[in-house]
């Protein structure tokens, strides 16, 4: 069963038109067809447009690389992690940024897993198509799992781990960043 999150049409917000970042939490059921793509995010189609970010086929060690692909109006291209491994059943965070300049790099649990740079390539050309998570809006080419806490937003983000020490008797945080509704 196919199953995806489609916006109602176009929805400008969700075109970056400088450096962002996308990220997410997924886990993967049994992966009944590990030669498939698998996408993640699809704003791009089949158009030279926004992006698509995806998972490529697994490897002979059942390793996925992260791919993620730019639209800038007469070209696309195509940048590639390193091989991850997301084992079944099992929630993990992936991430990627992009400088508007021609530089990717992936995350994998705030663990950088590579990258790409480009010449001639600048901020992403705004499309007019939805944003579907979960599948391709041009091919049938769902993730076989769960998705969870996607986040879109302009700018490169940091995804470094941290620890956290709590040493006193209270325990009460506050969210300082301001929340954009969609």
């Amino acid at each position: 069963v196919r199953h995806a999150a489609v916006t109602s049409g176009t929805v400008p917000r969700l075109s970056p038109v400088g450096s962002f970042s996308a990220e997410m939490w997924v886990r993967v059921a049994v992966d009944v067809s590990p030669t498939q793509p698998a996408h993640l995010l699809d704003k791009q189609g089949s158009l030279m447009q926004d992006y698509r970010w995806s998972l490529l086929p697994a490897d002979e060690l059942g390793r996925r690389r992260m791919s993620v692909n730019l639209g800038f109006g007469t070209f696309a291209k195509e940048f590639v992690s390193e091989p991850v491994f997301l084992p079944a059943k099992e929630w993990r965070h992936l991430a990627f940024t992009y400088d508007a300049v021609g530089n990717v790099a992936f995350f994998l649990d705030s663990e950088a897993v590579g990258g790409g740079s480009a010449e001639s390539c600048g901020p992403v050309q705004p499309g007019t198509l939805p944003l579907s998570i979960g599948d391709g809006l041009a091919s049938a080419a769902g993730f076989p799992g769960d998705i969870d806490e996607v986040r879109l937003c302009d700018g490169v983000r940091g995804f470094a781990s941290f620890e956290l020490d709590v040493s006193g008797p209270r325990h009460v945080w506050q969210r300082m960043e301001r929340p954009t509704p969609l």
